[in-house]
C-alpha cells in the first residue's frame, strides 16, 4: 500500500474499538506474505526507498515545487538502482510530472522526471527543473563557457532556445537523472 494510505489507516484505527486496537495489530494488517513462486526480477533482499512525487503543474513561484509543496504520493525505487543514478540521499530526490510539449520527443505531457535536488547549478549539459521568471520549467540546459550564460533548449523544434545571463532570476531546482 502507498505510504500515505498506510499512515492514514493507522491514524484512523489506532486505539479504536473495545479492546483498543494496538499498533502491532495494525502492522499485522500490512504484512505481506512471500509469494509461493518468486516474482521475475524480485529479490527478497532488495531494499526500497520512497521518493516523493510532485505535480509540476500545481506549483507557483520559485522553488515551491519541491521545497514548499506537498507530494501527491511516493514512488518506491530499489536502493541499488538509485545508487547507480546518483549519489544524492533519497530525501534529496523528487519526481515531478511534466506538462506541455516543449520537450517533445524526449518528454511528453504526463511523463515523470526523477530529479537530484543536490544539483543547484548547471554543472553539465542535461535536463534540469528550473524556476525562471516565476515559472517552473523542465528544459535541456547548456552553459556557455565564454560568457557564463545558460542556454535553455526545448527538444521540440517549434520552440526557440533562450539565453539566460547570470544576472537573470534563474534557480535550479535539480537535475534530471531518470525519465519515465
Amino acid at each position: 500500500l502507498p505510504i500515505e494510505l498506510r499512515a492514514g489507516l493507522t491514524r484512523a484505527l489506532m486505539g479504536k474499538g473495545a479492546p483498543p486496537i494496538a499498533l502491532d495489530e495494525i502492522d499485522a494488517l500490512f504484512s505481506v506474505r512471500a509469494p509461493a513462486l518468486p516474482l521475475p526480477g524480485f529479490n527478497a533482499q532488495d531494499e526500497f526507498q520512497p521518493v516523493p512525487v510532485y505535480d509540476i503543474r500545481a506549483s507557483a513561484g520559485p522553488g515551491s515545487l519541491v521545497e514548499d509543496g506537498e507530494p501527491m504520493h511516493h514512488q518506491a525505487f530499489r536502493t541499488q538502482f538509485l545508487s547507480r543514478l546518483t549519489r544524492a540521499p533519497a530525501d534529496q530526490l523528487a519526481i515531478v510530472q511534466v506538462a506541455g510539449d516543449s520537450m517533445w520527443e524526449t518528454l511528453h505531457s504526463g511523463d515523470h522526471v526523477l530529479i537530484d535536488r543536490t544539483v543547484r547549478r548547471i554543472v553539465a549539459d542535461g535536463i534540469y527543473v528550473l524556476s525562471y521568471e516565476d515559472e517552473l520549467l523542465v528544459k535541456r540546459c547548456q552553459r556557455d563557457l565564454q560568457t557564463g550564460d545558460v542556454i535553455l533548449k526545448s527538444d521540440n523544434p517549434r520552440y526557440d532556445q533562450q539565453r539566460v545571463s547570470a544576472a537573470d532570476r534563474l534557480t535550479v531546482i535539480g537535475r534530471a537523472v531518470w525519465l519515465g
